[in-house]
């Protein structure tokens, strides 16, 4: 009989460790279970971040190159001076050093005045093709209608379809 009460008492013993044990690890694995929630919602939401970023970034170059299409067009159909083009691609240089970064996006002044410059370009390139197209209709003012025929309609094709989508 005490041989038989010393080993209900090793069993219970043993039950009672195991299940010591058994909430020490389960307590381990649920902590652990957080952990890795915790760091796959910061995963998911980097991830949302830099895909949003390479939308804004491909966006951005896509309505500069647009831009850049746009004044080639013009230039490529002798429709610029040499002053304008000039004015033109500095304009464009500058608007690339003015492009927010990663680290400048939060600073409202430096987005503004990338927005501003961009917004300076587009504004005048529209003014430019009003222009070109009352010049076009007036008869006081020879221009070759080959060139006015091709451009405008390219022009104005890109300045409002593929600026606008942007």
């Amino acid at each position: 009989m005490m041989k038989s009460l010393s080993l209900i008492g090793v069993v219970l013993a043993a039950i009672a460790c195991a299940c010591s044990t058994s909430n020490s690890v389960h307590e381990h694995t649920a902590n652990f279970s957080k952990v890795d929630s915790l760091t796959d919602a910061y995963l998911v939401l980097s991830d949302s971040l830099l895909l949003s970023w390479n939308r804004i970034v491909s966006t951005e170059m896509d309505k500069s190159r647009t831009l850049q299409e746009i004044i080639n067009d013009l230039d490529n159909a002798s429709l610029l001076s040499d002053e304008l083009r000039e004015s033109f691609q500095v304009r464009m240089e500058q608007l690339e050093k003015a492009r927010f970064t990663q680290e400048t996006v939060g600073d409202e002044q430096i987005v503004e005045d990338y927005d501003l410059a961009f917004q300076s370009l587009v504004n005048d390139l529209e003014s430019l093709r009003k222009t070109m197209r009352n010049l076009s209709f007036s008869r006081s003012i020879q221009l070759e209608p080959a060139c006015l025929t091709i451009a405008l309609p390219i022009f104005s094709t890109r300045l409002f379809t593929r600026i606008n989508q942007c």
